[in-house]
């Protein structure tokens, strides 16, 4: 699908339903309804845990402060990125690159 390709291609762009929907020429609705069909998720919950991904990958691979992983990622907060690290993975970004380093993981939800 077009949109996986785009938001995978693009995840840092400020994504909305309604801007995916018209880059890829359908409605918002249709836009849900094939996206959740094939992959069980909405677009802006597949896009959220492509963003969670990268900054796994930026937090153990890098140095990059926090902010900087967040806006890399394509969050539009420090707070926001956060928040959402946190209640997808478990822990703060902070307590996840320190285990990272420990462990020698590298981005997995």
């Amino acid at each position: 699908m077009a949109a996986v390709h785009a938001l995978n291609a693009h995840p840092e762009r400020h994504w909305t339903p309604r801007s995916l929907a018209r880059e890829m020429g359908v409605s918002v609705s249709l836009l849900y309804e094939l996206f959740s069909a094939g992959f069980g998720v909405p677009p802006m919950g597949y896009l959220r845990t492509i963003r969670i991904h990268i900054s796994q990958r930026l937090l153990s691979e890098t140095d990059q402060s926090i902010p900087i992983v967040a806006e890399q990622a394509g969050f539009a907060s420090e707070s926001h990125f956060c928040r959402v690290f946190r209640e997808l993975v478990g822990i703060s970004p902070l307590q996840y690159r320190k285990n990272a380093r420990l462990s020698g993981i590298h981005g997995n939800l």
